[in-house]
């Protein structure tokens, strides 16, 4: 994931500095892994209070989703430049 945020960090001034549609694929590609993201932190362990390590998936996407990171992520996911050129927002 931190390979990911290194070439979103340099991506975003390059598509800034250089439009281009091809760009566009690269910029599907980068919204897909953090989507993964999204999805593997559905299924990462936690540990309660006592200091046991909860596995079960239920749990785990429950603990995810009250979690504050939960919301950035999903808002930080929306492609919101494809759905302005929707018309959609």
């Amino acid at each position: 994931m931190t390979l990911v945020v290194l070439l979103v960090a340099i991506f975003i001034p390059w598509l800034f500095a250089f439009p281009d549609d091809n760009n566009a694929y690269l910029n599907m590609i980068i919204l897909l892994f953090f989507i993964l993201d999204i999805i593997f932190s559905f299924r990462t362990s936690f540990l309660n209070e006592q200091g046991d390590e909860i596995i079960k998936g239920r749990s785990c996407a429950w603990n995810y989703a009250k979690n504050p990171f939960f919301m950035i992520d999903l808002i930080s996911t929306i492609p919101f430049d494809e759905l302005a050129d929707a018309g959609l927002i």
